[in-house]
């Protein structure tokens, strides 16, 4: 019987090295980060895509959760965009 490692969460603080981190934070033990960046959405998620290697997919979430996600951040004036 083999016992394999604990999954670790790698260190997002060094994502994107070449960004300037603006924030961070732990509430409710969910870490979120904030960059200032120019980048584009694309070239953030390939570099995000890459640093966190080919073990790890992007899940798309279904559309009545972004329709959730959505209203809960107008109810707050953040929209996303």
């Amino acid at each position: 019987m083999s016992e394999e490692a604990p999954q670790k969460l790698p260190d997002f603080t060094k994502v994107f090295p070449n960004e300037k981190m603006v924030s961070q934070s732990n509430i409710q033990n969910i870490q979120s980060y904030a960059y200032a960046t120019n980048m584009n959405l694309a070239d953030l998620k390939k570099v995000f895509s890459e640093y966190l290697g080919k073990q790890w997919i992007e899940v798309d979430i279904d559309k009545e959760t972004k329709v959730k996600q959505h209203n809960r951040g107008s109810n707050t004036g953040v929209t996303g965009r």
